[in-house]
């Protein structure tokens, strides 16, 4: 029998500068010192001032409220009251944006950072299309790929090191020198199942006649589809223009070029898939991901788009006439709207948490089983993965080892006792340069869950299903505040939005 390998994470850096102070903190302090040297030049009346201005910029420097420091709080303060000065709280889509002379709308409009997003359809043969998302500013291209999910919790503790061994492989392809993909975004949602899949299914190759079996069939079928929820995930890949510059070159340059570069690495991803034993249904065609992405903004949306499916060159079943998914122009909210603590789209209420903490003791490959499989609300569980290259790794490694040299250094000299996070923080930047010698891969990720519900008290109720099947998952998670649409954006869409 198989032992049961167990994994483990470090803790999250804190990437001080000295002596665990971060930049902010450090010319506060600077503040701080010039202000007492005021006091002590300036005449007696004076000198309160001074010393008062020094305690509140030490208050601000080194008091924490919910886990942030007060000069941390300052520019999500700044900014969420900027948005609510200039009115970008509030976004309006739909028709509501278009132009006086304009009757119809042509493109994808989404809130916010996403508005410079296009969604292109680019043929691959045989009458079928792979929607390309472009972001016209970041200059880069990314493809959505569904994929099945799989009974990984219930298989046996060998399964599952053979199945993460080769998901371990696929992403150290990533970080050799012919990588081109910048970002993978790994995202798995619940949607309450309208059953019309069911019924499509019965439909199309069930045996109709007046049986007893038939008719029992088709009311189970009746009973379970509404009340049933449906787990969706979806990988998606994304190339940077600039890191491809010589491949869409050579292929002729422009959009067309880069779609092509794109595909041949989504080609060679599939093929890597297959090897890790992940089933794939399929790259999404513009409509299925514009379906994606309204059912994601207007919950109430997903029987109306379920029940499509119809058209002559769609064998799913669905009302005749109608082809699968969505027009990509529709796919954005109606109206958001962005709260302190939450954000309102169409039909939804929305909250997203940043997982700021894995496991820290060894725990086995399914420990996310919990949050995954036990939810009865609404939730989506992203990962956003960033490849790093080996020598930007490497430096990167050495630059936090010297860093914590210096700052044991200047721990002994001051007297300052020497923690055991410190200690932690330290080995795992030695284990990660090890990784790195023996050949591994390095890479930066962020974890985040949106939950999501049809009121606020619902979704106080599932915030707090979440958080406590995180808590079993071994995970912590911090609550977004004041950038509740910028973490909708990242979490909740598959379209490999990323964290600076």
């Amino acid at each position: 029998m198989v032992a049961e390998r167990s994994y483990r994470f470090g803790p999250l850096e804190r990437g001080g500068i000295l002596l665990g102070l971060r930049w902010p903190q450090l010319g506060l302090l600077v503040g701080v010192m010039l202000c007492v040297l005021g006091a002590l030049r300036s005449p007696v009346l004076l000198a309160p001032a001074w010393l008062l201005v020094a305690a509140a910029l030490g208050f601000v420097a080194f008091v924490r409220i919910e886990d942030r420091n007060l000069d941390q709080w300052v520019p999500i303060l700044f900014g969420y009251t900027m948005q609510k000065v200039t009115g970008e709280t509030v976004f309006r889509g739909g028709v509501f944006r278009l132009g006086p002379d304009e009757d119809q709308i042509t493109r994808t409009v989404l809130p916010g950072p996403l508005s410079s997003l296009v969604m292109l359809s680019v043929p691959v043969g045989n009458g079928r299309y792979v929607a390309v998302v472009k972001d016209i500013r970041k200059q880069t291209y990314t493809a959505v790929l569904q994929v099945q999910g799989s009974q990984f919790a219930l298989l046996e503790s060998g399964d599952q090191q053979a199945r993460v061994d080769a998901w371990g492989e696929l992403l150290a392809g990533l970080t050799a020198g012919g990588g081109r993909l910048a970002r993978i975004q790994w995202l798995e949602r619940t949607l309450p199942d309208s059953g019309d899949q069911l019924q499509r299914h019965w439909r199309v190759g069930g045996h109709h006649d007046d049986s007893w079996a038939a008719q029992a069939y088709q009311e189970v079928i009746d009973a379970a589809g509404p009340v049933a929820q449906r787990h969706e995930t979806y990988l998606s890949f994304q190339l940077r223009a600039r890191d491809a510059r010589r491949a869409i070159q050579r292929a002729g340059g422009g959009d067309r070029a880069a779609c092509a570069v794109l595909l041949g690495e989504l080609r060679t991803m599939e093929a890597a898939l297959a090897r890790a034993q992940i089933s794939t249904v399929g790259w999404l065609p513009p409509r299925a991901l514009a379906a994606v992405i309204r059912t994601t903004y207007d919950p109430y949306s997903v029987d109306m788009i379920d029940a499509r499916g119809g058209a002559s060159t769609d064998l799913a079943g669905g009302l005749k006439g109608l082809p699968s998914g969505i027009d990509p122009a529709v796919a954005g909210p109606v109206r958001a709207v962005a709260a302190w603590d939450h954000y309102r789209t169409d039909s939804g209420f929305h909250t997203t948490y940043w997982i700021n903490g894995w496991p820290r003791v060894p725990s086995p490959a399914a420990f996310l089983a919990p949050l995954l499989m036990e939810t009865t609300c609404r939730r989506t569980v992203s990962l956003v993965v960033e490849p790093l290259p080996g020598r930007k790794a490497e430096k990167a490694v050495n630059r936090r080892r010297m860093a914590h040299l210096g700052e044991q250094q200047m721990r002994d000299k001051v007297g300052k006792v020497t923690t055991q996070r410190d200690v932690t923080e330290a080995d795992e930047v030695e284990r990660r340069e090890q990784e790195l010698v023996a050949g591994f891969g390095a890479f930066r990720f962020h974890g985040f869950v949106t939950v999501s519900a049809d009121d606020l008290d619902s979704l106080a109720d599932a915030c707090g299903e979440a958080e406590t099947l995180a808590s079993r998952s071994r995970l912590e998670m911090v609550r977004l505040v004041g950038e509740q649409d910028q973490g909708f954006n990242v979490s909740a869409l598959p379209l490999a939005v990323g964290v600076s």
